[in-house]
């Protein structure tokens, strides 16, 4: 479509594979320009799941997002609710990574933008990242313990129901809930 002696929009036809491929011009339809300006044709992205599905509102936690259609060609963000954005790795043409930005408590809709335009049009839509309240540790008894290992530690604090695992120093180990406010 015309717009002005410097502009035109041209709708961009179907595809038969992923590729770059120039854009050229023509006033008479047979003579185009030289220019190279790049198109580049993707593959349509699909989101079948996330993981994890939900972490605290402090952000930080790495959601992974298996489908398809990713590729290293494209710089790939996520968006966390309406607004929020956080670069993506892509890991392979089946999963990229992103890191959850802190937010409110709540859910959000998770969309996949590449180079800035939304690209997770097919099977995100139902893809949603919870944000619960960060676990928090007032206290711990005891204090110290054996080397060796196997000594049970009361944990005390806030926000645990959403707190399975303990970490001492780098060794993470499974924790046995007993309330919001005691593991």
């Amino acid at each position: 479509t015309f717009v002005s002696p410097s502009e035109v929009h041209c709708r961009a036809p179907i595809a038969t594979a992923a590729a770059a491929v120039t854009v050229e011009v023509s006033n008479d339809g047979v003579t185009f320009s030289d220019d190279g300006a790049v198109f580049a044709f993707r593959e349509p992205v699909f989101v079948a799941s996330i993981s994890p599905e939900a972490g605290p509102e402090t952000g930080g936690t790495v959601v992974v997002l298996h489908g398809s259609g990713f590729s290293r060609a494209f710089a790939y963000a996520c968006e966390f609710g309406a607004g929020l954005r956080a670069p993506a790795t892509v890991y392979s043409a089946r999963s990229i990574a992103c890191i959850a930005p802190a937010r409110p408590i709540g859910a959000v809709a998770i969309s996949v933008l590449a180079d800035g335009e939304r690209v997770s049009a097919r099977g995100v839509a139902d893809r949603t990242f919870a944000y619960f309240a960060a676990p928090r540790v007032d206290s711990v008894e005891p204090t110290a313990g054996p080397a060796a290992g196997g000594a049970l530690v009361l944990v005390r604090g806030r926000n645990l129901q959403s707190a399975p695992w303990c970490r001492f120093g780098t060794a993470v180990v499974a924790a046995e809930h007993s309330s919001d406010s005691l593991v």
